[in-house]
């Protein structure tokens, strides 16, 4: 394979990634009720449109998504692995005091489906939610 760098009319060529709204994960046993059901009639939600960014505030929130965005579904971590107590015993994966998984998200119905592994965000059990560039290397 040969290594060169593409031409600019190609590069911006490039369809733009849409960005989908994303739900939480829980661990088992702290889904509020009826939680599942709901997240089945979700439809795909883009969160990320250009022109509805006014002021710089609306940027700075855009980009936390951007960086949050799942990038592939189901490929490190399946929803049957986040719904199983002893991956959680396994993993040692932490919930926050609200139950979720702060480094998961579902997709919604219409994507390619369950939990997202998001890299960035970590839970440290004196501290809480920290955003961490090298993610949870204990869970592969």
């Amino acid at each position: 394979m040969s290594r060169a760098h593409v031409s600019a009319d190609y590069y911006y060529r490039i369809p733009v990634r849409p960005i989908y709204k994303s739900y939480p994960v829980y661990a088992p046993g702290r889904e509020p009720a009826g939680y599942e059901e709901w997240l089945k009639r979700q439809e795909p939600e883009t969160v990320f449109e250009v022109s509805k960014l006014k002021t710089e505030a609306d940027w700075i929130k855009a980009g936390e998504v951007v960086f949050d965005a799942p990038i592939f579904y189901d490929a490190l971590v399946r929803a049957a692995d986040v719904k199983d107590p002893l991956w959680h015993v396994k993993t040692g994966a932490l919930a926050a005091k609200d139950g979720s998984l702060p480094y998961f998200r579902y997709g919604s119905a219409g994507l390619p489906g369950s939990p997202s592994k998001i890299a960035a965000k970590r839970i440290i059990p004196t501290i809480g939610r920290v955003t961490e560039i090298m993610g949870m290397s204990n869970i592969w």
